[in-house]
């Protein structure tokens, strides 16, 4: 029988499984049967099955699971009779696909495909700063994790060879019971040590056994300017992307279609490619370092573990040439009740107003810490800090109480105290849940944000800190420099932090705003990203890039922020 919550929001026929493996009388042909890699694409043809409103295809796994690892509703009135795949290595040893009528009798199926690489392929590798200057994290996913290696060169002579550690999740691990579970398989994470900035290094990872590689693959990375280092380098920052539907052309996963599913996890973000290919190309084009800030709201997966997969492979254009620093937002944490499985290290949820619901399904941040080795100075992806150049970014959880005396505002408090602004002139706070913003989509979320600025406002302006970037809300707008709900000066001659909304990066925008007197420039509806380049100790300069369906880019906003008046 299906669960509670898979009852109320997709009906009980769609998750009832009993017929999946009878023989099915058709047969779907798939090409090929042999995958390279982790995002071949197969042709799978249906031609001659009998079709009926409601169908829909299964991928399964191939050694008898009774739950397919996603599930596609066809559109059967465009005449079609095959559809392109982008098969993902999900750690099995093979997939067959099935083709359903809504009333569960099994209709057809194909041959079964493998990967080449058998299930241990390391997929999904992305990098990140760490708490020390000279080091980088490289994390990758696969089966088992085996043991994890990575191997350093620099102008093809070797730097060395470092070994890593292990992270991972189950189902039992989540704070509520999950939609549509997949073994996530193993995080393998590997930190490099004594590198040094503006440099090119190559390198080849994967997991060992007995060894040997299972399988290897090859990456690259130019390190960020060191602490202190008065080199121009960029940070693209933007929140709220989501996972968009690139496995498939023309199907969704059922629960996508399902209106209290969206109306908590958002539509498919069918931008979120185009605004990582263009992150990329900046990346690449750019004769200066250029990293990446995800300020939450990943990958909206919402206990759909298949999503973390396809989302993770969106950002790969980004993530696997520069590092791609991640914080927690409502879709990645937000759950009801208490829990002792709370990957914070709360025991409940913080919950002063409406704003505050189970936007994670239970995730509760498990799946983002096991995924993601942000810097250990801090709360895992939860709160922490790193340093670049002469920027200091701070980044705390919009979804933990930032109360005098709670834990978070203790180690705000402290990490803003020990900025040595000589080192690092520039101070940036970041938080997924902004202070300021006028959208009226969400009338709870702005007296939150009220909220949390009469916590904030005064130690942000005391500690001097010139930017405040959140995202939460799918729009644009940039604020003049505020205090208490006030202009406190201009950008070029600041007196209290600027705030900057940039919830822009691929999901379901949002639409209206009141005419704030305090927001300079407020952009809806749109897709893009913010770009922050650290000039030198006196200029900040900060632009809003807009991207539209054909991939246009756009200067929206373009601002030069000078530090306080002494």
């Amino acid at each position: 029988m299906c669960s509670t919550v898979l009852a109320f929001l997709c009906g009980c026929v769609a998750f009832e499984w009993v017929w999946a493996f009878e023989t099915a009388p058709w047969q779907l042909k798939v090409v090929p049967t042999k995958l390279d890699s982790s995002g071949s694409k197969v042709r799978l043809s249906f031609a001659g099955v009998p079709k009926q409103k409601g169908d829909w295809i299964g991928i399964f796994d191939a050694k008898g699971n009774h739950e397919p690892l996603t599930k596609h509703i066809l559109d059967i009135n465009d005449g079609r009779t095959e559809e392109e795949y982008k098969l993902y290595n999900l750690r099995r040893d093979g997939f067959v696909f099935k083709y359903f009528h809504m009333d569960g009798t099994l209709v057809a199926q194909s041959a079964v495909v493998a990967f080449q690489a058998g299930n241990d392929e390391p997929t999904q590798m992305h990098m990140a700063l760490t708490e020390t200057s000279g080091a980088l994290r490289v994390m990758w996913q696969s089966a088992h994790g085996y043991s994890p290696e990575v191997t350093l060169f620099q102008d093809s002579s070797l730097i060395g060879t470092f070994k890593g550690e292990q992270s991972a999740y189950g189902r039992d691990d989540l704070c509520n019971e999950p939609l549509l579970w997949q073994d996530p398989g193993v995080t393998s994470i590997v930190t490099l040590t004594n590198l040094s900035p503006g440099k090119r290094y190559d390198f080849t990872y994967g997991n060992k056994r007995e060894g040997v590689f299972i399988m290897a693959k090859n990456g690259s990375f130019t390190l960020p300017p060191f602490p202190g280092d008065s080199r121009r380098f960029e940070m693209v920052v933007f929140g709220d992307m989501g996972s968009p539907r690139n496995y498939c052309g023309h199907c969704t996963i059922a629960l996508e279609d399902d209106a209290a599913y969206q109306q908590m996890c958002g539509d498919p973000a069918t931008m979120a490619p185009l605004i990582a290919d263009s992150v990329a190309t900046r990346v690449r084009i750019s004769a200066d370092p250029v990293m990446v800030a995800h300020i939450g709201d990943l990958a909206y997966a919402c206990t759909v573990e298949a999503k973390w997969d396809y989302w993770m492979d969106t950002i790969s254009p980004m993530s696997t040439i520069t590092p791609y620093m991640v914080s927690v937002g409502n879709h990645e944490y937000g759950y009801l009740g208490t829990s002792s499985k709370d990957s914070s290290g709360a025991t409940f949820q913080y919950q002063p107003n409406k704003a505050y619901a189970n936007d994670s399904f239970g995730e509760c941040g498990v799946p983002t810490v096991s995924r993601f080795s942000m810097p250990a100075n801090g709360n895992k992806a939860f709160w922490y800090s790193f340093e670049s150049g002469l920027l200091h970014v701070t980044v705390i959880s919009g979804e933990h109480s930032v109360a005098e005396g709670m834990p978070q505002r203790e180690w705000l408090e402290r990490d803003l105290a020990n900025v040595d602004r000589a080192r690092t002139p520039w101070l940036i706070v970041t938080s997924h849940r902004p202070l300021y913003c006028s959208e009226t989509s969400a009338s709870d979320d702005y007296h939150n944000g009220l909220l949390w600025a009469t916590h904030l406002d005064q130690l942000l302006r005391q500690r001097r800190v010139n930017l405040f970037i959140g995202g939460h809300y799918h729009a644009y707008e940039r604020t003049c420099p505020i205090f208490q709900g006030k202009c406190e000066g201009s950008a070029s001659n600041p007196r209290a932090p600027v705030h900057i909304t940039v919830g822009t990066a691929g999901i379901d925008k949002d639409l209206g705003h009141w005419n704030a007197p305090w927001s300079v420039l407020h952009v809806d509806p749109g897709f893009g990203y913010g770009v922050l380049a650290v000039e030198d100790d006196v200029h900040l300069h900060w632009q809003y890039v807009n991207v539209t369906e054909d991939g246009t880019q756009t200067v929206l906003d373009d601002v030069w922020l000078a530090k306080y008046e002494e």
